[in-house]
C-alpha cells in the first residue's frame, strides 16, 4: 500500500496541470533532447497600433521636399528642336532646290500641297477647281508647283491617271520670265523639263550608297546585320517605287499627247539594255501603261524588236521569277491587243464600285463577304 502511494506521489510531480509550465512541449516524442521550443507570436499578444492624427501630420510635414524645376525662358523665346546633318528629308520636298524668297510664295506651296494630298479620282474636278484659283503669277511660283506635282506623281503610281491629267489642264498655264521681257514660259514645258532631268539623271549616287550599306553589312557583327539588312532593303524599295513611279507618270503624259513617240522609244531602248530587274521591272510598266498608243503599223516592226529581245530575256531564266513572269504577261497582252483579261487593279469611284457590285452575281458576292475566293 505504502508503495503504491508513492508512485501516485511521483507521477503528479512529473506532470504539471500549470499551463504556463507547458509552454515548451517537445513535438518529436518524449525525449528531452528532441524538443524544439514554439516562438512566441507578438501579433496574437501585442494588438496593432493606429497612427494617431498628430503622427500621420509629423510624418507628412517630414517626407522629402519634391525638386523645383526653373525654367528660364521668355514668352517671346523661340524654342528650336535639334537638328541633324542627315535627317530624313520627305519625298515631296526632296526635289525643290531653293527656297521661296517670300512668305506669300511660301504659303501657295503649302496650300497646293494641301490639295494634292487630298487627291481622289472621284474628287478630281473640286480639287482641281482649287488648283486653278491658286495665284500662279510668277516663274518661282510655277517652277515650285511643277516639282510639288511631279513628286506627288511619282510617289503616287497609282493615282498617276489623275495626276497625268491635271497637268493637262495646267498645260497652258502660263507666266513671264523676269530676265527675258517679252517671253513666258507654261508648265507643260518646266513639267517636260523636269521629266528630262530625271530620265537623264545618274543613278551612280544610288550605286554607292548600295555598295556601302552592302559593306556595313558584310562587316557588320551578327547582332547588327538583321537591322542593317533591313536598311538596304528599304533604300532598294525606295529606288524601285520611284522609278516605277515615274514610267508610269510620264506614260500618262505619253497618251494624253504630251509627250511624243520618240521620246518614249529611247525609254523603252534605255531600260532594255540595263536589263537589271528594276529597269525589266519599269519597262513591264511602261508597256502596260502605253503599250495600246504605242503600238501602231508604223511602230510595228520596232516594237517586233522589242519583244523579240523580251522573249529572249524571259527564255533566258537570268531574272528571278517574279519579273520573267511579268515579262511573260506583257507578250500575252499583246496578243491580246492590249486588252487585260484580269481584273482592274487601279483605284475606282464610287459609282464604279458600285456598278461592279450590282453587275457582280449573288454567289459571287456571297464568296467575297467571306473573304474566300470563288
Amino acid at each position: 500500500m505504502s508503495l503504491f502511494v508513492c508512485v501516485c506521489v511521483f507521477l503528479c510531480g512529473c506532470v504539471s496541470t500549470d499551463p504556463s509550465e507547458q509552454k515548451y512541449q517537445g513535438v518529436q516524442g518524449d525525449e528531452p533532447g528532441n524538443t524544439v521550443p514554439k516562438k512566441k507570436d507578438s501579433r496574437t499578444t501585442v494588438p496593432n497600433k493606429k497612427p494617431t492624427f498628430s503622427e500621420v501630420i509629423n510624418r507628412w510635414a517630414q517626407r522629402p521636399q519634391p525638386r523645383e524645376i526653373i525654367v528660364s525662358l521668355s514668352v517671346d523665346q523661340v524654342v528650336k528642336p535639334k537638328t541633324s546633318e542627315n535627317a530624313l528629308t520627305p519625298g515631296r520636298n526632296r526635289e525643290i532646290q531653293a527656297e521661296p524668297k517670300s512668305k506669300g510664295t511660301q504659303d501657295l506651296f503649302k496650300k497646293v500641297r494641301s490639295i494634292l494630298d487630298k487627291r481622289t479620282p472621284y474628287k478630281f474636278n473640286q480639287l482641281m477647281k482649287l488648283v486653278t484659283d491658286v495665284t500662279i503669277d510668277t516663274e518661282e511660283r510655277l517652277k515650285g508647283v511643277v516639282d510639288l506635282v511631279f513628286e506627288k506623281a511619282i510617289d503616287e503610281p497609282v493615282l498617276s491617271v489623275a495626276y497625268g491629267n491635271m497637268c493637262s489642264c495646267l498645260a497652258e498655264l502660263k507666266v513671264p520670265i523676269p530676265d527675258e521681257p517679252n517671253s513666258t514660259v507654261s508648265f507643260i514645258k518646266l513639267l517636260l523639263s523636269r521629266c528630262q532631268q530625271e530620265f537623264q539623271k545618274d543613278n551612280e549616287d544610288d550605286d554607292v550608297v548600295i555598295r556601302t550599306k552592302q559593306k556595313k553589312l558584310d562587316s557588320a557583327a551578327r547582332k547588327d546585320r538583321h537591322r542593317l539588312l533591313l536598311e538596304l532593303q528599304e533604300f532598294k524599295d525606295i529606288i524601285r517605287r520611284r522609278s516605277i513611279g515615274f514610267v508610269k507618270f510620264i506614260g500618262e503624259l505619253f497618251n494624253l499627247k504630251k509627250i511624243k513617240a520618240p521620246v518614249m522609244h529611247d525609254c523603252v531602248v534605255k531600260l532594255l539594255q540595263n536589263q537589271d530587274n528594276v529597269s525589266l521591272e519599269c519597262l513591264c510598266s511602261l508597256l502596260t501603261t502605253i503599250g495600246k498608243e504605242f503600238d501602231l503599223k508604223e511602230a510595228k516592226p520596232r516594237m517586233d524588236r522589242y519583244f523579240f529581245q523580251i522573249k529572249k530575256i524571259a527564255r533566258e531564266r537570268k531574272t528571278c521569277n517574279r519579273i520573267r513572269l511579268m515579262l511573260q504577261d506583257i507578250v500575252d497582252l499583246r496578243l491580246h491587243n492590249w486588252v487585260s483579261t484580269g481584273p482592274d487593279q487601279g483605284p475606282k469611284t464610287r459609282r464604279s464600285q458600285e456598278k461592279c457590285s450590282s453587275n457582280s452575281s449573288p454567289k459571287t458576292q456571297e464568296t467575297a463577304r467571306s473573304g474566300l475566293q470563288p
